[in-house]
């Protein structure tokens, strides 16, 4: 089954209707709880990810097309070397609960954004209108594992 990464919904805490995103990526699987949410499409959007039981966001201090590269990436959307655009002050709107993390310091060739420099969970200095977005380019390649609910 291929379904778009905003199709990812959670019960109990856990993503669990799909089950967890696998990300096919370069001939590897791997496992990832991040989304685009409210883009004009399904590669676009505010940066949340999923972290200690909750959905939150990426605040744009020192947002960048580093940072970019591997939240695409982890999406599975890449074309080459361009992977897509940084968006900052809240373009695609402002997102609720946490900020997670701020002044992220990706340089590009992380596999997982949870990889990347930064202060610390949930420390930040960010407003709503401070939240990150991406348009990510090229071609995604997802395989959702089923659960049983």
């Amino acid at each position: 089954m291929v379904l778009s990464p905003t199709g990812i919904s959670l019960m109990n805490g856990h993503c669990s209707y799909f089950g967890w995103v696998y990300i096919y990526n370069n001939g590897r699987l791997g496992k990832a709880c991040i989304r685009l949410v409210n883009g004009p499409n399904y590669y676009s959007g505010r940066v949340e990810i999923y972290h200690n039981g909750r959905w939150g966001t990426v605040c744009d201090d020192s947002f960048d097309h580093r940072d970019v590269m591997v939240i695409c990436r982890m999406l599975g959307y890449y074309q080459g070397e361009q992977y897509g655009r940084p968006y900052g002050s809240a373009h695609f709107g402002s997102g609720s609960g946490t900020i997670w993390l701020d002044n992220l310091g990706c340089n590009g060739y992380e596999s997982d954004v949870r990889d990347c420099y930064h202060p610390g969970w949930g420390r930040h200095d960010c407003s709503r209108s401070e939240d990150a977005g991406v348009d990510c380019y090229g071609t995604v390649f997802i395989v959702y594992e089923c659960t049983k609910l």
